[in-house]
């Protein structure tokens, strides 16, 4: 199956859920005036699926990969954050406990479309 559309990728699916429920913990941090914290927790969960999107739009396959790389950076940027936050008693495990089981699954599944996308295609030239 050859996928056509970003849309069609479940990491892109669960990374808009991601970036959904990181606007609501961003409400949170607002409520006890933690703003910069949820500037940063909303720019970087929505740069996952933009990366995402970006990348699957690429014409070649590092650029493609690159844009991927930076989605699985955001990631773990919007998973620190989340443990500041945590750290900081602005937000509690249990608020946070679905964002970081999304985090985990996410990561994976980034890990392997970028090890899908430096593999050599089939009939590439060279070694």
């Amino acid at each position: 199956m050859r996928i056509r559309s970003y849309q069609e990728l479940d990491v892109w699916k669960l990374s808009v859920e991601l970036a959904v429920q990181a606007d609501l913990l961003a409400d949170v941090l607002v409520s006890v005036r933690r703003y910069a914290m949820a500037n940063q927790l909303l720019r970087a969960s929505l740069s996952v699926p933009s990366n995402i999107a970006e990348g699957n739009g690429r014409v070649h396959r590092a650029e493609c990969a690159h844009h991927v790389s930076i989605a699985r950076g955001s990631l773990y940027e919007v998973e620190s954050v989340l443990f500041v936050a945590i750290r900081a008693n602005r937000l509690s495990e249990a608020q946070c406990a679905e964002s970081l089981k999304l985090i985990n699954s996410i990561g994976r599944m980034l890990t392997k479309l970028l090890t899908a996308l430096y593999r050599k295609p089939p009939g590439s030239r060279g070694d």
